[in-house]
């Protein structure tokens, strides 16, 4: 259903300012019935202020969130937005819970499989979008230990791989990726529950599993980035697969001769949303993990490498 309905709630909210006059214009926030909702601030005075979408009496979000069997996926973690290069804005939010005692469960007494995840790129464009049916789909090709290529490093990471289909954004409204290696009949309990960041060209998350084993400490969790407007993999290796120091050709999966940059990379804990230290060519992200580490991984960023910054003038 797309009414808000009853035991539901917002998130997290986020304000934009479309126009950089300093004035927030719409905010955005999802709920757990997963509907996405965007509301009008830009009247001359809160009378006029209102959900975007449908009508005072009959509101409509942006967007619902529904697996594939079209049941609702909720939404807790904060919205992230970005500016689409032609018009309007891209909405960017995962779904998943993990606030009750049953959202530790992996499955549920009768064996049913926890509901598949899903993340999402939106085209807000001024019309709300009806269903998935409207996005690209991007799927989670293969993942676990996977070979690298070159022979002079570490011969395997735990990392995954993400399809590259591209968005027409003339038809499309947008892309999503369910959270579950194509193939697989059902999901794993993969979610989000923290908000995406935006940094250059590329979106990035983290998503957790729970588990059933405690000596597993609580459970696992994927580091994701991805290409923003498509939501498929990047064109060049970002992370330093191999812990070499260096990002390189040496950091590509190699899948059947077949040179891949990776998407995703594996910690066997639950980490938080990662904090970012830029510098230069490189860039590191750094995490807590539900085991007490504080992990670093180092990454392509988009500048050059810095050299000097200052001198003195001898004559």
């Amino acid at each position: 259903t797309k009414a808000a309905g009853t035991d539901n709630g917002l998130s997290s909210v986020v304000p934009v300012d479309v126009d950089d006059d300093r004035i927030t214009d719409y905010v955005y926030a999802g709920d757990l019935a997963g509907n996405i909702w965007k509301f009008d601030l830009t009247g001359n005075n809160s009378n006029g202020w209102g959900v975007a979408y449908g009508t005072s009496s009959e509101p409509q979000p942006l967007f619902t969130a529904l697996d594939a069997s079209d049941v609702p996926q909720p939404i807790t973690s904060r919205i992230t937005v970005g500016r689409h290069p032609d018009s309007g804005v891209m909405v960017y939010v995962g779904t998943g819970k993990y606030l009750e005692s049953s959202d530790a469960q992996v499955g549920t007494a009768d064996g049913a499989a926890p509901q598949v995840q899903t993340f999402y790129g939106l085209h807000d464009d001024g019309e709300t979008i009806d269903s998935r049916s409207e996005l690209q789909e991007q799927t989670i090709t293969a993942q676990g230990t996977r070979a690298l290529n070159g022979t002079n490093n570490n011969s395997s990471s735990d990392l995954r791989v993400v399809s590259s289909s591209t968005v027409d954004y003339s038809s499309q409204k947008g892309w999503y990726l369910d959270l579950k290696l194509s193939g697989d009949t059902h999901g794993h309990g993969e979610r989000v529950i923290d908000q995406a960041i935006l940094r250059y060209d590329r979106v990035i998350f983290s998503t957790l599993a729970p588990s059933a084993n405690p000596c597993n400490f609580g459970g696992t969790s994927w580091l994701m980035e991805l290409k923003a407007m498509t939501g498929g993999r990047l064109d060049e290796a970002v992370f330093d697969a191999n812990d070499d120091g260096l990002i390189n050709s040496a950091d590509l999966i190699d899948s059947n001769s077949t040179l891949i940059p990776p998407s995703g990379k594996h910690f066997d804990e639950m980490i938080s949303r990662p904090g970012i230290i830029g510098a230069g060519e490189k860039e590191y992200k750094y995490t807590s993990g539900s085991r007490g580490n504080l992990g670093v991984t180092t990454e392509r960023g988009a500048g050059a490498e810095l050299g000097r910054q200052s001198w003195w003038q001898l004559r």
